[in-house]
């Protein structure tokens, strides 16, 4: 088993897919901080422009959109 530090990609991704689950569930504070987790993350590990960041940042305005 192999450890991943905080920054490493597969965590942000880790943290979006806790954000999908809380969203669907309809906890939009919940999702929104996961999602912003994720965001953070990435922001660190990945270039500005790579599609990953596009989706985290849709996934934060679709959890906006939900809270009205």
């Amino acid at each position: 088993m192999q450890c991943l530090p905080a920054t490493h990609d597969h965590i942000a991704q880790s943290y979006s897919n806790i954000g999908a689950v809380l969203y669907a569930k309809g906890d939009y504070t919940g999702a929104y901080d996961s999602f912003i987790k994720a965001f953070e993350i990435k922001s660190t590990s990945l270039p500005s422009q790579h599609p990953s960041m596009a989706i985290t940042i849709n996934n934060i305005a679709r959890v906006l959109v939900g809270q009205g």
